[in-house]
């Protein structure tokens, strides 16, 4: 449980940093079809990720209503350390 307490997230929430470095920007809604979940339940997740300071929202000027969500340096950073260790391990 040392891991998961030393990184915060929740399973649900590392599926979604997973995904964005896969994608690089997605939309809430693309994000829900990728996880098959909710916008209530994705929009919670993406709250906390962006709270803890793993993920960035950005509008683009062309699209207003559309919020992209990207990883930030912290969110990167937190998937090579995992994955390093899980090579380590």
């Amino acid at each position: 449980g040392l891991g998961m307490r030393m990184s915060g997230l929740t399973n649900q929430q590392v599926m979604v940093v997973k995904i964005l470095a896969h994608k690089k920007e997605m939309t809430l809604t693309s994000l829900c079809s990728e996880l098959s979940l909710t916008k209530a339940t994705v929009s919670g997740i993406i709250k906390r990720l962006e709270e803890a300071g793993y993920i960035e929202k950005t509008k683009k000027d062309k699209d207003k209503r559309n919020t992209y969500i990207t990883l930030s340096y912290k969110g990167k950073r937190y998937l090579l350390i995992k994955c390093n260790k899980k090579a380590v391990e």
